[in-house]
């Protein structure tokens, strides 16, 4: 874990304040240097894929109970493009959950939801599970 923390090139992730309090944090990098999401089902890219070097991800999002429902991730997934873009990043991609309307328990959401990412301008390019889409965001 430290290693993820303070040996990469970029940060491991950005946070968002209100005020002078910390309100949320989502953690974004290049795909490569996320080695489970080259395993996991709902990222694992097809033959092909583009470079993961150029492609970046943003694979959580946290944010406080007393601070949901305020638009701190949505605000954190429009900062995580703009950070991205500024480092280079051709694409940047999610694996929100789709909710369908219904409501769902916060600790199911941490991957955001289909539609705050639809919001920020990302484009569904597949479902590889139930409940699961892949999103993805041109950012050249």
């Amino acid at each position: 874990m430290e290693r993820q923390v303070c040996g990469g090139e970029h940060p491991p992730g950005l946070l968002a304040y209100g005020d002078d309090d910390a309100v949320g944090w989502c953690q974004l990098g290049p795909k490569g240097s996320f080695p489970r999401l080259a395993a996991a089902t709902v990222a694992r890219p097809p033959a092909g894929e583009l470079d993961p070097d150029r492609l970046w991800a943003v694979t959580c999002f946290v944010v406080p109970v007393a601070q949901r429902g305020r638009g701190v991730a949505s605000a954190l997934l429009i900062g995580a493009a703009d950070f991205a873009r500024q480092h280079g990043a051709e694409w940047l991609e999610g694996y929100p959950v789709i909710t369908g309307g219904a409501r769902r328990p916060s600790a199911d959401l941490y991957h955001g939801t289909l539609t705050m990412f639809a919001r920020a301008g990302f484009s569904e390019l597949r479902r590889p599970t139930e409940g699961r889409a892949v999103m993805r965001l041109s950012l050249v």
